[in-house]
């Protein structure tokens, strides 16, 4: 097992975590598929990391309304398609159930009632 330290990093007012590192710090005695499994284990864990950021299901939602159907949407669209990627659900209808769907992001994208409202 590696070690998964966490380190917190000040910069004058701000500070930040170190991102998960399963690497060893040298290659000396470790073969080179322990490396890869290393490697492909320590980019998993990253993107989880990142799939699972609470600002994840809003940056995703408003830039798939952007390039669907609004530039501008409401706070109000923005709330229905972030419940839908994270509950997997829209309009009481269950797609996966689960978080990140993409199914019942999409259906909340295209069938909200501002993505049919015409602007005057």
């Amino acid at each position: 097992f590696f070690k998964n330290m966490q380190s917190v990093v000040h910069v004058k007012d701000f500070s930040f975590r170190n991102p998960p590192a399963f690497m060893p710090q040298s290659s000396t005695g470790h073969s080179t598929r322990a490396m890869t499994r290393a490697a492909i284990a320590e980019v998993e864990s990253h993107i989880d990391q990142v799939f699972h950021h609470p600002n994840t299901p809003v940056n995703i939602g408003k830039k798939l309304i952007q390039r669907f159907t609004s530039s501008n949407p409401s706070p109000a669209y923005i709330e229905a398609v972030v419940n839908a990627f994270k509950t997997g659900t829209f309009n009481g209808k269950r797609f996966s159930g689960k978080y990140g769907d993409l199914g019942a992001t999409v259906a909340a994208i295209l069938l909200h009632e501002d993505a049919r409202a015409q602007d005057s």
